[in-house]
């Protein structure tokens, strides 16, 4: 979706996203939190836009949203898993 907000009018433009790509990097704060900045860019075509009423769009094109920012992620549910002992070296 598309949200714009002009002194008068408020028009709203949504369609399907067809795909998205993504690069990020994730510091871990504790054992089921990270941070870290991430930047990607999303494939979409837009079919409707509505201010008063719905209403299709004449000509639907290709468009893409790029973004970056910082993302955060949180584990729920399940455990952090010890590592495997080494198995002991032959002589």
């Amino acid at each position: 979706m598309l949200w714009e907000t002009q002194a008068t009018q408020t028009l709203l433009t949504h369609g399907f996203e067809l795909g998205r790509a993504r690069v990020g990097l994730d510091f871990r704060t504790g054992p089921q939190v990270s941070i870290g900045p991430v930047i990607g860019a999303d494939l979409n075509v837009l079919l409707w836009e509505s201010s008063d009423a719905n209403r299709a769009i004449p000509n639907p094109t290709l468009s893409t949203f790029v973004f970056a920012g910082l993302q955060g992620r949180m584990d729920f549910g399940g455990s952090a898993a010890a590592p495997a002992p080494a198995a002991p070296a032959d002589p």
